[in-house]
């Protein structure tokens, strides 16, 4: 007892020359009782401070060492940690760390994620992916937090991927990360977690299937990009998907027709990332000059709905003098604004600021209503400019 009250005394002390005094203190308790649990503690935290590797694992092998009654099987376990530490990071022995947490783990029915955590680390440094999938797995089914599961997922994912090259695999694993994905309220942060991890599993997904050429499966990841995309407001990430998708369109499934779609949609979304311009460049490379004109003619019906003297309006395309195509606007005013010169010469120039001035309305006719079917949809083949009617009325222009 003289000797522990001495090691008492000195073990907190900052002077070496304590510390040792400490040191040979509790060493002399060890002499007189093997497996006193203070001295081994204090000897411990002495090699720790002092870097004395080699002979911290000794002391902690003496403590694992069977007692009666024996150690509780977590904190056997805690002391496997410590020496599985000391044994990898410091003496260069991860096998032999691995190979001792394998077995004090075997001991006991309690399951640590510690423990499981401690071998994925130590089989990843052995080069053994899949013991380290194997580990990596355990926490999974431990791991109860939603987004902690989606995490364990796309970490196996990566295992596979990166470290045993298994793209197979990989793809299975970022495919259940999806599928983990659980619900949660809108606005909260695990909600914006998850969401970052299932766009990073879809991303290397759609990767992977372009890598084997599996292009529709490229289409069908897309399309849950984007919708993740819409559902966070990024429209900019939106847009740049939607150009992704075209390219496959074109490039790869030969559905020009189908891509030219996907970049007007991205044009709306974001017109710095894919202008009118490069739209015409691709309408003019894949013949898609009737779904360029359409787009024209949409946006001069959304500018003009736009003015305050505007109730309804739709534009077609009619041949002018020299037998060119030129936008015709039909017009149904608001109450409140009558139809003239006045308000044509009005709306003209509202669209050449609003839009550009070659897009402006050629022509303007006022009507009192638009044509449309039973269900409301619009007629665009009964608009007609008066001279047309005048021609198919009388026969003159």
């Amino acid at each position: 007892e003289l000797h522990r009250l001495l090691g008492r005394l000195t073990l907190q002390a900052d002077d070496p020359q304590l510390l040792d005094k400490s040191l040979r203190a509790f060493r002399e308790v060890l002499v007189r009782l093997p497996q006193d649990t203070e001295a081994l503690a204090a000897l411990q935290k002495i090699h720790r401070t002092r870097g004395e590797w080699k002979e911290l694992e000794q002391v902690l092998r003496r403590q694992l060492q069977p007692t009666d009654p024996p150690l509780p099987p977590r904190e056997r376990l805690t002391l496997a940690l410590d020496l599985a530490e000391v044994l990898g990071q410091h003496l260069g022995s991860p096998k032999q760390a691995a190979e001792l947490l394998e077995a004090v783990q075997a001991e006991t029915p309690i399951v640590d994620l510690r423990v499981h955590r401690h071998l994925r680390g130590l089989y990843e440094e052995l080069g053994d992916v899949p013991a380290a999938v194997a580990c990596e797995e355990r926490e999974l089914l431990l791991t109860e937090d939603p987004v902690a599961r989606v995490e364990r997922a796309i970490e196996i994912a990566r295992l596979w991927q990166t470290r045993k090259k298994d793209n197979g695999r990989a793809y299975l694993s970022y495919d259940r990360a999806v599928r983990l994905a659980p619900e949660l309220p809108e606005g909260t942060p695990e909600r914006a977690a998850v969401r970052r991890l299932i766009t990073q599993a879809l991303e290397a997904m759609s990767q992977m299937s372009a890598q084997r050429g599996k292009w529709d499966d490229v289409v069908a990841i897309g399309q849950k990009r984007l919708n993740l995309a819409v559902e966070q407001d990024e429209a900019m990430l939106a847009a740049a998907i939607l150009v992704e998708l075209a390219q496959v369109y074109e490039e790869k499934l030969s559905q020009p027709q189908d891509g030219f779609g996907l970049r007007i949609q991205a044009f709306e979304l974001a017109p710095d990332l894919m202008s009118i311009d490069q739209l015409a460049e691709i309408a003019h490379k894949y013949g898609q000059w009737k779904p360029l004109a359409d787009l024209h003619t949409q946006r001069v019906e959304r500018a003009l709905t736009a003015h305050e003297a505007v109730w309804e309006a739709a534009v077609i395309g009619t041949e002018d003098e020299d037998g060119l195509i030129k936008p015709l606007a039909f017009v149904v005013t608001n109450v409140g604004h009558a139809p003239g010169p006045g308000l044509e010469a009005e709306l003209r120039g509202y669209i050449k600021h609003t839009l550009a001035p070659y897009k402006y309305p050629r022509w303007i006719e006022f009507v009192d209503a638009l044509p449309r079917g039973p269900g409301g949809k619009l007629l665009r083949y009964k608009l007609r400019p008066q001279r047309a009617r005048r021609r198919a009325e009388t026969g003159h222009a």
